[in-house]
């Protein structure tokens, strides 16, 4: 997964539209400093300060690291959730925590592999 396919932005947006939520009603679930401009100009950008992207996922009670997923990603864990009051039931968001945390696991086991096999091809003595 390359930064270059991730689009913080165009996730919130996207996020946005499936919870039926309109800039301006978001904006008021985001509090005082915030209006329809303000939340159309931060979904037009693609990488958005991460204070500012924890306060969106706290407000629409999703995981951060929703919000940071790269769009085929993003696309294939929040599209594919049934539709239930406009967004995904708790028991799925359960489940698209455990994979991925199983996936965090998976990608640290093999940079720990290629560690080691970094440090043999370093020892190893041609005859």
């Amino acid at each position: 997964m390359t930064n270059s396919t991730i689009n913080e932005g165009e996730n919130v947006r996207r996020l946005r539209l499936i919870m039926g939520l309109r800039q301006s009603r978001m904006a008021m679930k985001l509090g005082k400093d915030w209006n329809q401009q303000r939340v159309s100009y931060m979904e037009n950008r693609k990488k958005i300060d991460i204070s500012t992207l924890n306060h969106i996922a706290a407000v629409l009670q999703v995981p951060v690291w929703l919000l940071q997923m790269p769009h085929s990603v993003f696309n294939n864990i929040v599209l594919k959730c049934p539709k239930q009051d406009n967004f995904c039931p708790d028991e799925y968001m359960i489940k698209i925590v455990e994979l991925y945390e199983r996936l965090l696991i998976s990608e640290r086991e093999l940079h720990q592999l290629m560690g080691e096999l970094n440090k043999l091809e370093g020892s190893v003595i041609w005859e």
